[in-house]
């Protein structure tokens, strides 16, 4: 049976049909091995034989045939119209940090496909392992590069009027050369725009209530913020991934995800009702090590109500920019003091040399200012030895004493006074 009129059908299977009408069936390609995935498709290694070249291969796991014969449930029908849309929204987003579609098709079973470029490297969650442990190279300094870069491909897609909904550490891929890219749109939410963006929209959102049809909340609950966890649908911005940016901050600085303070296994539902209840533990306690200014920064990024935190990527990744480089972070302090603490912490050994250079200076002056006393002084003693010895010949003039002699005699006890 066929889906019927082809004007009555839903966009999204209007587009599986014109794709099954003009797609290979993926012969092109041999598949290898799994390399991830979860329970709407399946991530594998494949190879291009036409260029000879390794890809990523995402392949939907529910077919066309499943669709035509009635066998896809609700659930699964949504889990496809959310592959569809991250295989478009993918390929409208053109940014270094998110990963470009080669080919999109339908292979001889009837499953959706798309491949990208097969990133050799490691999740975002392993290199804050590694960066804490200090191993291969890596450390916090860059690890924040990292961030910065995921900040910079968020700043491009909110640009694009696109949230993600689920930032987290595993949708970050880090390859060997630093390369970073941020993976796993399929929950995406695309906010008002142009008719391009239409169909996107209608494959994502339909029916979306923040939730999935089974019940949970869409998101990774550690990463998600308040909002979010709450289903408010209309409350979900671009600051709502600035949240989950500084999750990953926090993650980095405490060496665990928010919300998990132990060896403790939370079921998803008590994650959600944590998040829903207030902050995680507070970054003085699980990190009281780290600097105060990244934790100022992790703090308003994450903060509960919207307005506190950052007004847009951009900013938060000035301040994580304004750490590395030894500036004034707005998060933490303002104002001039602060900026002279911070321009003497850039320039150590300019200070250091005009420090001495001040003090040499200054003693200088203080030197010449004691010789220049010191030669007065003689110059008053030997001013005052010259009267002194005039006072004395003087004396010797008066002879005896008479009345005619006194107005002589108080003139010459007032200058020897003097």
């Amino acid at each position: 049976p066929q889906f019927g009129p082809a004007n009555e059908q839903p966009r999204w299977l209007r587009f599986l049909e014109r794709l099954e009408q003009r797609s290979d069936d993926g012969s092109n390609y041999v598949v290898a091995e799994s390399i991830g995935g979860g329970s709407s498709s399946d991530v594998r290694r494949a190879r291009d034989m036409q260029l000879d070249r390794e890809l990523a291969m995402k392949i939907a796991r529910t077919s066309l045939k499943d669709l035509r014969d009635g066998t896809a449930s609700t659930l699964e029908r949504r889990r496809l119209q959310r592959f569809i849309a991250e295989a478009r929204l993918t390929a409208r987003l053109d940014h270094p940090g998110v990963l470009p579609l080669h080919s999109v098709g339908l292979d001889d079973d009837g499953h959706l496909y798309f491949t990208m470029p097969l990133v050799h490297g490691a999740g975002f969650a392993s290199v804050i392992a590694q960066a804490r442990a200090g191993e291969n190279d890596w450390n916090e300094f860059r690890a924040l590069e990292v961030l910065l870069r995921v900040c910079d491909a968020m700043e491009y897609a909110h640009s694009q009027l696109v949230i993600h909904r689920d930032l987290k550490p595993d949708n970050v891929l880090v390859g060997r050369f630093g390369e970073t890219y941020v993976v796993d749109w399929g929950l995406a939410r695309v906010l008002v725009g142009d008719e391009s963006t239409t169909l996107i929209a209608e494959h994502a959102d339909a029916q979306d209530d923040g939730r999935t049809l089974d019940g949970d909340v869409i998101g990774t609950p550690s990463y998600m913020p308040p909002e979010q966890a709450a289903g408010r649908l209309d409350a979900i911005d671009a600051r709502s991934d600035i949240y989950s940016v500084g999750a990953m901050l926090y993650q980095l600085l405490t060496g665990r995800p928010p919300y998990l303070d132990g060896a403790e296994k939370l079921t998803a539902s008590e994650l959600v009702a944590r998040v829903r209840r207030g902050p995680p533990t507070a970054l003085e306690f699980l990190a009281p090590q780290a600097s105060p200014e990244l934790r100022a920064v992790c703090d308003k990024a994450m903060a509960r109500e919207r307005s506190d935190r950052y007004a847009s990527m951009r900013a938060l990744a000035e301040d994580l920019r304004r750490h590395l480089a030894h500036r004034v972070v707005h998060a933490y302090e303002q104002g001039t003091w602060a900026e002279l603490k911070k321009l003497v912490r850039r320039n150590r050994m300019a200070t250091a040399a005009a420090l001495v250079a001040s003090f040499s200076v200054i003693f200088g002056l203080i030197a010449t200012t004691l010789s220049q006393t010191r030669a007065r002084r003689a110059l008053e003693v030997q001013a005052c030895a010259g009267r002194l010895a005039d006072l004395r010949r003087r004396a010797n003039t008066f002879g005896a004493p008479s009345p005619a002699l006194v107005p002589q005699l108080e003139s010459w006890l007032t200058e020897a006074r003097d």
